[in-house]
C-alpha cells in the first residue's frame, strides 16, 4: 500500500509533539519500515515541514537539514526529486536561503537550467537569466 505523507505526520514524528500524535506517526513509520506501507513525500510537503520546524519549533537549520536528510533515507520513504531535496537541505543549512529558494537552486542545478529571479542571495547560488 502507498500513502502520501502530510506535514503533520512528519512534524509530529520529529518534534515528538504532541506525544499522542507522535506515537501515531511512529506507528506509520514502523509499518513503512516493515514493508507494509510506502510513504511518499511530496517536495511541497517537505518545504512545509522545514518551515514549521524552523519557525514554530525553532530548530536550528543544520539540525533540520540533518534530520530530514536522514528521514529521506529511511526505509519505506519515497521522496519526490530525492537528490534535489537532499541538495536543497544542504544549501538551506549552509546559507541564508529559505528552503523554497534552496530547492529552486537545487532543481535548476540538477537539470543544468538557470533561474529567473530578482533575489540577490539566490543569484549568488545559481545561474540566472
Amino acid at each position: 500500500m502507498t500513502a502520501w505523507l502530510d506535514t503533520n505526520v512528519v512534524v509530529r514524528l520529529i518534534a515528538n509533539d504532541p506525544p499522542d500524535q507522535a506515537l501515531r506517526a511512529r506507528r506509520f513509520m514502523r509499518r513503512a519500515e516493515d514493508g507494509q506501507l510506502t510513504l511518499r513525500l511530496p517536495s511541497l510537503i517537505l518545504a512545509e515541514v522545514v518551515f514549521v520546524l524552523e519557525h514554530f519549533y525553532h530548530h536550528p537549520r543544520a539540525d533540520i537539514s540533518a534530520t530530514l536528510s536522514e528521514f529521506l533515507d529511511a526505509t519505506g520513504i519515497e521522496a519526490e526529486e530525492p537528490d534535489a531535496c537532499r541538495s536543497a537541505l544542504e544549501l538551506f543549512a549552509e546559507s541564508a536561503l529559505d528552503f523554497p529558494d534552496a530547492y529552486l537552486a537545487a532543481i535548476a542545478r540538477s537539470r543544468g537550467d538557470a533561474v529567473c529571479t530578482l533575489d540577490e542571495a539566490l543569484k549568488k547560488r545559481v545561474a540566472t537569466v
